[in-house]
C-alpha cells in the first residue's frame, strides 16, 4: 500500500520499485478529490464522543457486574456474552428506524448514539474490575467512601490500562467503520474518513490505484500513531478480557 501510494499510475502493478520516478501526485490527487479536513474533524469528533459516552456508561455497568451482589447477575453476564455474538448488521435496520424517528439522520449524533452501550466495553471493564482485590473495596467502604466515590477513587485508577485499551479498540473500530455511516450519512458535512476511500474506489472517478492507496495511507496514519502510543495497554486489555 505504501509503495503503490508513491508510484506513478502506469507502474502501480510493477514488481519493482521505481525509485527515480516516485511521486507525491497520488497524495495531491487524493487530497483534492475529497474534503479531508472535514472528514478528519468528523471522524475525530465521532470517535471521541463515542468513547467518552462508553466510558460514562460502560465503566459503571462493568463495576456493577463485577462487584454488586444483585439477583440475576449471572444471567446478565450470559446475556452480555450473547450480545457480543450478534453482528452489527443484524441490529442495523431497527437502529436505523429509531435514529430516523428522532430526526438524527445525517448528523454526528447518528454515528455516536447507537454505540454508547457497548457490550464489549462493559465486558472489558468488568474483567479488569474483577481482578481488583476485594480488600481494596472493603477498606474504602470502612473509610466511609460511597459507591460513586469507590468508582472514582478506587476503580478508575486501577483500570487505567483497560481505559487506554478500550480507547484504542473503540477508536479503531469507529474510525474505520463505513457500514453504519453509509446508512445514516447523506452529505460531506457528516461524512468520515472511509468515505474518501470509497469515493476513489467508485466507478464515478474511475479506479486509480495510486490515489486509492494514498487515501488508505492518509486514513490509517492517525491509527498507527494511536497504536504506537497505546500498544502496551491494548495487549494488557486483550489478556485481561480473555479471563472470565
Amino acid at each position: 500500500m505504501l509503495i503503490v501510494a508513491f508510484k506513478p499510475d502506469d507502474q502501480a502493478f510493477s514488481l519493482t520499485i521505481p525509485w527515480a520516478s516516485l511521486t507525491l501526485d497520488n497524495f495531491r490527487y487524493s487530497l483534492e478529490a475529497s474534503p479531508w479536513l472535514t472528514y478528519y474533524i468528523n471522524g475525530t469528533l465521532a470517535v471521541t464522543l463515542t468513547f467518552v459516552g462508553q466510558l460514562l456508561i460502560c465503566l459503571p455497568a462493568g463495576y456493577v457486574l463485577a462487584r454488586s451482589r444483585i439477583r440475576g447477575s449471572a444471567v446478565l453476564m450470559g446475556a452480555l456474552l450473547i450480545i457480543l455474538l450478534i453482528p452489527q448488521q443484524v441490529r442495523a435496520i431497527p437502529t436505523y428506524f429509531m435514529i430516523s424517528q428522532v430526526g438524527l439522520i445525517d448528523t454526528i449524533a447518528a454515528l455516536v448514539i447507537p454505540f454508547l452501550g457497548s457490550a464489549f466495553m462493559v465486558f472489558l471493564f468488568r474483567q479488569f474490575i474483577v481482578s481488583i482485590p476485594q480488600e481494596t473495596f472493603d477498606a474504602a467502604w470502612m473509610d466511609g467512601v460511597g459507591r460513586i466515590g469507590v468508582l472514582w477513587h478506587v476503580v478508575v485508577p486501577a483500570v487505567k490500562p483497560a481505559i487506554a485499551a478500550g480507547a484504542a479498540f473503540s477508536m479503531v473500530e469507529h474510525w474505520n467503520d463505513l457500514f453504519w455511516p453509509s446508512l445514516t450519512v447523506r452529505s460531506d458535512a457528516s461524512a468520515t474518513v472511509p468515505y474518501a476511500i470509497s469515493y476513489l474506489a467508485s466507478a464515478e472517478t474511475g479506479i486509480r490505484y495510486g490515489p486509492l492507496m494514498a487515501a488508505a495511507v492518509l486514513s490509517i496514519a492517525p491509527l498507527v500513531v494511536l497504536f504506537i502510543v497505546l500498544q502496551r495497554y491494548m495487549i494488557e486489555g486483550v489478556s485481561a478480557s480473555r479471563t472470565i
